[in-house]
Formats: structure tokens, sequence, C-alpha cells
């Protein structure tokens, strides 16, 4: 009992100094403050700018998850293939770089050998003529030394006048032959001369005056018709049958030459029939 009564006295006198202190020295209440209150403008403009975060980062997680993972799953799969796949093979199969043999100095000897020698051979081709022309293979070449691939090839030669040459030959690699253009000539056709036009033959001409009558003129059994005179053209230097007639008179028949150019003149009187 008696400590707890001096507990008790020890607590009355630190009240009692409490409320001794003077009023300067004592702190006054803390007044509650009050925040101001937002703008609703830029509270809505947060929640967007908010709203189009989260967005964002939600589908930039979902391409991530779509595009990456199956991409390292693949990854993952193809090492683990790799990884695998010589345990599943038999150790007699895999071949290692100690296991090649390495080429003999003889065989990089008979390698370089036959990539020096020649692959071609060459043709000289002699007594061609101007204008002659090679084919090969039905390939038209120029020049008279031609180089060609080992094997069959088919020559041909051909010359203006002449007749075509081909030849099967077989050429070797490294080797050098000729070929000898050996055709025989096309013989010539004379040249036809032009057929020069018939000329015509010399005429001369006959002078006829029938003095007394006109009468029927017939000259090589040709019919001239009645005249008493006139000039008709002959040809020269043949006998030509003259004959004039007429009822009532004697006929009278002759030969007439003419000569080229000249005019022979015949001057001729009709007898009367006797009654």
């Amino acid at each position: 009992m008696p400590q707890i009564s001096a507990e008790m006295a020890a607590a009355n006198a630190m009240s009692a100094g409490a409320d001794d202190t003077p009023p300067a020295a004592r702190t006054p209440p803390a007044r509650e403050r009050v925040a101001p209150r937002a703008k609703p403008r830029r509270t809505a403009l947060k929640a967007v700018l908010l709203a189009c975060a989260i967005v964002m980062v939600g589908v930039g997680g979902w391409l991530a998850y779509d595009v990456v993972v199956p991409m390292i799953s693949r990854t993952d799969a193809g090492i683990t293939a790799v990884e695998q796949e010589p345990s599943a093979l038999p150790q007699d199969s895999i071949a290692t770089p100690a296991s090649r043999p390495a080429p003999s100095e003889q065989q990089a000897a008979a390698d370089l050998a036959e990539l020096e020698s020649p692959q071609t051979g060459r043709m000289l081709v002699q007594d061609l003529p101007d204008n002659g022309i090679v084919y090969i293979d039905d390939r038209r070449t120029e020049g008279t030394e031609i180089e060609l691939a080992s094997g069959v090839h088919v020559i041909r030669m051909e010359a203006p006048g002449y007749e075509p040459m081909e030849e099967t030959i077989t050429v070797a690699a490294g080797t050098s032959f000729n070929m000898r253009f050996a055709s025989r000539r096309v013989p010539s056709r004379p040249r036809e001369r032009p057929a020069t036009p018939p000329q015509p033959p010399p005429m001369g001409f006959l002078g006829l005056a029938i003095q007394n009558t006109q009468a029927t003129v017939r000259i090589d059994e040709t019919d001239l018709g009645s005249m008493r005179r006139g000039v008709i053209p002959l040809e020269a230097n043949v006998q030509h049958h003259l004959r004039l007639e007429r009822q009532g008179y004697v006929p009278f028949d002759t030969v007439i030459v003419v000569t080229p150019g000249d005019t022979v003149r015949l001057a001729k009187s009709l007898v009367r029939r006797q009654r």
C-alpha cells in the first residue's frame, strides 16, 4: 500500500508540473490542412492517359508472348535436335577430319597435269577459193585456222563455182591437222545470146501501067484488085508471077524480078478476044 501511494503522488506531481507551464510556451494545436480540389478536366485527362498506357502494356505483352515465346521454343527444339542427332547415329557413321585420307602427291600431280593438258585441236584449211565458207557442225566460222573441241565434228566447205564438200572428222586434243578443199568445179553454162529479130527482106518495086483498060492484077496468087496504074512493092531477087485479066480480053502473064531499092516499070495493053 505505501508503494501505491508513492506512485500516485509522483503522477500527481507530473500533472501539476504540466499545468504550471506558461501559456506562451505551450504549442498551439495544429490545424488540419484541407487539400485543394482537383479540377475535373485534369482528372479525366489523367484517367484517359492511364487507360492508354494500360492498353499498350497489354498489347506489348501479348505480342511478346505470341512471337518471342514460339521463337524461343523453336530455337530450343532445334538445339535439342542438334544435340541429340549425333547420339542417335552410330559412332562408326560419323566422319571426323582425322578419318579422311589425305590426297597423295601422285594424285595431286595427275590432277594438275589434267588441268594443264590442252582440250582442243587445231584445223588448218587449205586451198579454199576466194569467198569460200567453212561450216563446223552447221555453224559458219571465219578464218582458215580453227580451234575445235576434242570429239566428232562435221566439216562442210562451200565456194562459188564449186560443188559443196562435207566430211566427218574426229579431233584429238592437242593435235593439229590440215583440211584441204578438194571439190570439183561446176561446169559453167554458156551464155545464151538474145535472139535477134529477123531482118525484113530487101524490097524492090514494080511500076505497072495498063494503057487501054483497067484490069485485075494478081501477083503470086495474091489478088491485088482492079487497077490501071500503080506502084507495087515486091521482095527483091525473087521471081514473082504477074497476071493481068479482064473479061473480054486475053489474060497477060509474065515473070517479074526486082532488085533491092529499084523500081521495074511495065506498060502493057490488053488484047480483046475475037468473037
